[in-house]
């Protein structure tokens, strides 16, 4: 996991630290600035990830790209990432690139994440979001500057170091498309994986404009991708862990995973982690995310004692997350990205993750129902006139 963002002929070298400086937590904190043609590459990565690549090889550099992103790659057609021929997911990922080019990749690949490629031959800088991303990310214009960015507060504040107009739009870059970024700032989006994008769009209008085929097509085939995206992410070897509130999202991964590890004798490789203490009397069972990861491990005649590992859920350090000057509540992002789900999303989840790690140094992977919300259904903020976020469920 790292945090990233670009900029196009920037009009100051104080825009470009202020991101960085915006992007930081945690372990974050030391950035990365790779320049090339005017475009600068802005990247905080966490120190449990890219461990391979020493500080300044990201982005990648090959002879004809320049490669970094937020998120993870885990196959490409039939062929699935795997640590002993590649010595990270970014080089899996720029070796296909560079075998089968950008636009079979993004059609083609199983990927997570927002993605920035410059293209040193064409000099074209290329953003592409998955294909499920709500809003992988946010940008804006400034006569010849570009500036793009995973938090709208992050461009809204360097849009504001480079003296632009108050009335200067933010847009979104929506979930399956493709932007395109010439030297002179010059803009072109396109969508390159549209098929689904309206059946979750909670627009009834979009959804009746399908046709039944495409629909029934969903249904038939959603479950196939769902498992296989499932089992991509299981590693040969090693503890396999799922962070599990037993909600929705996370007991089908939970299912997934168990199936495919119980199939192959290897359920001694499941860990599950909650958040929760036995200590906690303020929720009832039913909003008791420990309470609920028991009651899920019993009817799969899990033993506890041996699979469950709880993390605890600290307030003040929620309320310390919250108040973090990089998370904006301004109203265009409700209910799309509200501040509330940014900073689930992001330093929530980094911190549990690290969490996780430190009780479990062994483990491999982490499968998470978080980032589903649009498959299924979501959270009531994620709806219009939704109710406020309340618990820890994922």
């Amino acid at each position: 996991m790292c945090r990233i963002a670009l900029v196009i002929n920037a009009e100051n070298n104080q825009v470009i630290q202020l991101m960085s400086g915006l992007q930081t937590n945690g372990s974050n904190i030391k950035p990365e600035f790779k320049s090339i043609d005017n475009n600068w590459f802005v990247t905080n990565r966490f120190g449990v990830t890219s461990q391979n690549q020493e500080q300044g090889e990201y982005p990648l550099e090959s002879e004809k790209y320049l490669f970094a992103y937020n998120g993870e790659v885990y196959s490409f057609k039939d062929e699935v990432f795997d640590p002993t021929d590649d010595s990270s997911d970014v080089h899996f990922a720029l070796g296909k690139i560079e075998q089968h080019g950008l636009d079979a990749f993004f059609k083609e690949a199983d990927i997570q994440g927002t993605f920035f490629i410059y293209d040193k031959e064409k000099k074209i800088s290329h953003i592409f979001n998955d294909q499920l991303n709500t809003s992988g990310c946010f940008y804006a214009q400034n006569g010849k500057q570009v500036i793009v960015a995973q938090e709208y507060s992050i461009v809204h504040r360097a849009l504001s170091e480079s003296g632009a107009p108050g009335d200067t739009p933010i847009h979104v870059l929506k979930n399956g498309s493709h932007m395109q970024i010439s030297q002179e700032g010059e803009i072109a989006v396109s969508t390159y994986r549209n098929q689904y994008n309206e059946l979750w769009s909670g627009r009834v209008d979009g959804v009746d404009e399908l046709t039944r085929s495409v629909i029934d097509g969903f249904i038939d085939n959603f479950n196939d991708t769902l498992t296989q995206a499932v089992h991509n992410r299981i590693p040969k070897e090693g503890t396999v862990g799922i962070l599990c509130s037993g909600g929705v999202d996370s007991s089908i991964i939970f299912h997934l995973t168990y199936t495919y590890l119980k199939e192959r004798g290897q359920l001694d490789r499941l860990k599950v982690f909650t958040l929760g203490s036995d200590n906690n009397t303020e929720l009832e069972d039913k909003d008791n995310d420990l309470a609920n990861v028991r009651q899920l491990l019993r009817a799969y005649g899990l033993p506890e004692n041996e699979t469950l590992v709880k993390i605890e859920d600290n307030k003040k350090w929620k309320e310390y997350l919250y108040r973090n000057a990089v998370f904006n509540d301004h109203p265009s992002l409700i209910p799309a990205n509200p501040a509330s789900v940014q900073v689930r999303n992001t330093v929530q989840m980094s911190s549990v993750l690290a969490s996780a790690i430190d009780k479990c140094p062994d483990l491999k992977t982490m499968l998470t129902g978080d980032f589903a919300d649009e498959i299924f259904v979501g959270y009531p903020l994620l709806h219009r006139g939704g109710g406020e976020y309340s618990g820890t469920r994922l």
